[in-house]
C-alpha cells in the first residue's frame, strides 16, 4: 500500500466486511416490512445506481449490474448510462479507493466536474431519485454545483424537473410531496421531496416499469454503436433506448 492513510482504511475496510457478512447471514430475521422492501427493491427496473456507500449492497441486489468503483475508475471507462452502479467514494473491496479524510475529499472536490460530465447523459435522460440523503447534504450539493456548471442555459431547466428526494420520516403515516426549492451557488432549484415512512411503495413502482428491449440486446447495439463512433462512422450509429 502506498498511502499513508492505508492501514486507516484498510480497518475501515475490514470491519465494513465482517458487519456485511453478518447482515447477509441473518437477512431472513429481518422484520416483515424490511425484508419486503428488499425483495421489491430487488426488481426495481432502474437505468443506474450512484452511492456514496462503501459497502457491496448494491451490488447484491444487482449482481448484472456493471460496477465502477471510485472516480478514477468511471473517468476512464465509457459507461452505457443503463444497469450500471457508481460507487463514487470507492468500495471496502479496494481500500485505497475509498473517500474518507480530508484529503480524499479534497481530491474528490477537484475532479467532480469530470465525473459529473460522465455521468451527464444519464441525468438528462432519467429521473434522478435522492434516496435517503438529506436536502443540506454537502456531497449532494457538491454533485449539483457540478451538473449546473456543466450545463447550457437551455438544459438546466429540463434537468431540474427531474429531481427527486425521498426522505425517511419516522412518525409519517402517509406519504407527504412538496416541490420545494433548495440553493446551491446562486441557483435556486426546485425539486420533490417526499417523505415517508416506509420505501415499499416507491420500490413497487420502479419494480412495475417494464424495458422496450431486452438488457442483452440493449447491451449489444450500445457497444456497437460505442465502436462506431470510436470509428468516426457516424452515419451508422443506432440510438437504442
Amino acid at each position: 500500500m502506498k498511502t499513508k492513510n492505508s492501514p486507516f482504511k484498510i480497518e475501515i475496510s475490514r470491519y465494513i466486511d465482517n458487519k456485511s457478512k453478518i447482515l447477509s447471514n441473518t437477512l431472513s430475521l429481518l422484520p416483515k416490512d424490511l425484508s419486503e422492501e428488499i425483495k421489491e427493491l430487488k426488481k426495481a427496473t432502474i437505468q443506474g445506481v450512484i452511492t456514496t456507500n462503501w459497502d457491496c449492497l448494491m451490488e447484491n441486489l444487482f449482481p448484472k449490474y456493471r460496477v465502477y468503483v471510485g472516480q478514477d475508475e468511471l473517468i476512464d471507462s465509457a459507461p452505457k448510462s443503463f444497469e450500471e452502479i457508481f460507487k463514487i467514494h470507492g468500495c471496502h473491496k479496494q481500500p485505497n479507493s475509498l473517500v474518507a479524510t480530508e484529503t480524499d475529499y479534497h481530491i474528490f472536490r477537484r475532479k467532480n466536474p469530470y465525473l459529473v460530465a460522465k455521468l451527464l447523459t444519464m441525468f438528462m435522460e432519467h429521473p434522478i431519485i435522492f434516496l435517503g440523503y438529506s436536502l443540506n447534504d454537502p456531497n449532494i450539493s457538491e454533485i449539483l454545483r457540478s451538473m449546473i456548471s456543466c450545463l447550457t442555459n437551455e438544459n438546466i431547466n429540463p434537468f431540474m424537473e427531474r429531481l427527486i428526494f425521498v426522505q425517511w420520516k419516522k412518525d409519517s403515516s402517509v406519504y407527504e410531496m412538496k416541490n420545494i426549492n433548495i440553493i446551491v451557488d446562486d441557483f435556486n432549484i426546485p425539486v420533490l421531496n417526499i417523505r415517508t415512512h416506509e420505501f415499499l411503495s416507491l420500490y413497487q413502482a420502479l419494480a412495475s416499469l417494464k424495458r422496450k428491449f431486452p438488457l442483452n440486446f440493449i447491451r449489444f447495439m450500445e457497444e456497437q454503436k460505442y465502436r462506431l463512433e470510436k470509428k468516426g462512422d457516424k452515419k451508422d450509429i443506432i440510438e437504442i433506448s
